[in-house]
């Protein structure tokens, strides 16, 4: 069984964890890694007021709505998840899986999967894999989330690392992570399409 390296990012309210896991990416992508995954980015409105939520897929860099201002949806605490994003942040980790990439960051594990809706299933298949993950998760759902990777693959229970939201951290989990592996880091080409 696989053991590959797995972070988690424990987050608190108000923590800008979202923006520490985009430019994480952003600098392993700048080293030559094939990173994908999707990040949360919030949409504002004047005043400093929030008014949305939408998914941003790192690999492809499109955004997709995920959550609407209407009472019908997926209802997760204040929003109200639009299905259709839920299925998109879904589509990109399983895309991610299937092409192999060297590196995937998730945004996030929460209430649904939890409960094992939302990305729970292609979260499973992605910690079976042998790809590096961050996966950010609120404070108050780690024990949930440990749950859930003893469930899927028990082995990255060896390999799993929690840390806050800081962006030192992350690199330091990187750069052990690349030391530890040979520093063979995935080209900007998922690995799938390498030819021998």
């Amino acid at each position: 069984m696989t053991c590959a390296a797995l972070a988690t990012l424990l987050y608190a309210p108000n923590d800008e964890k979202s923006a520490v896991l985009a430019d994480f990416a952003a600098r392993r992508r700048a080293e030559g890694v094939a990173v994908d995954g999707v990040v949360i980015e919030t949409l504002w409105r004047d005043a400093g007021i929030k008014r949305g939520l939408q998914l941003r897929a790192l690999g492809s860099n499109t955004t997709t709505p995920l959550t609407q201002p209407y009472s019908d949806g997926i209802v997760v605490g204040r929003w109200h998840l639009l299905p259709q994003g839920v299925a998109a942040m879904t589509a990109v980790v399983e895309k991610a899986v299937s092409d192999r990439a060297g590196l995937l960051v998730v945004d996030k594990f929460g209430p649904l999967e939890g409960r094992g809706l939302g990305m729970a299933p292609a979260l499973r298949q992605a910690l079976a894999s042998d790809i590096p993950m961050v996966v950010a998760v609120r404070q108050e759902f780690g024990p949930a989330w440990r749950a859930f990777v003893t469930e899927a693959a028990p082995s990255r229970l060896r390999s799993l690392r929690e840390m806050p939201t800081d962006a030192g951290a992350l690199d330091r989990w990187w750069s052990e992570h690349s030391r530890a592996t040979g520093d063979q880091r995935a080209s900007v080409t998922s690995r799938s399409s390498v030819r021998p």
